[in-house]
């Protein structure tokens, strides 16, 4: 599941794979490492150079950018945008990327009650 959540300080999660798949090509990864991508913060400004460069680029291209799996090349430029939406509507400059689900997000709410 795809997602962001807008928590009590304003500060909005990014979680699933678009969020982690756009931190992970910010990072260059050759591999997917959760530690690498836990707690990072990616701007409007860094989203949309992302969009620009995934949009310049073929099917053929984007499957070989450093940090996207080859799966996922048909439709991040998609997701990128569903998040930088989300972003602007919530009135958010950056988001923050949680490599947990959802789920997590909600057991450590009711837990903090």
């Amino acid at each position: 599941a795809e997602g962001g959540v807008a928590g009590p300080n304003g500060r909005v999660v990014g979680v699933g794979g678009a969020a982690t798949t756009l931190a992970s090509v910010r990072r260059s990864l050759d591999k997917y490492d959760p530690g690498a991508v836990r707690g990072m913060n990616i701007s409007l400004a860094e989203l949309g150079e992302m969009a620009d460069l995934f949009a310049s680029l073929t099917l053929a291209e984007r499957k070989r950018i450093p940090g996207l799996a080859p799966d996922r090349a048909e439709i991040i430029l998609a997701g990128t945008c569903i998040v930088i939406s989300v972003l602007k509507a919530l009135g958010s400059e950056s988001f923050t990327v949680s490599d947990r689900g959802l789920r997590h997000g909600l057991v450590r709410e009711m837990l903090d009650r």
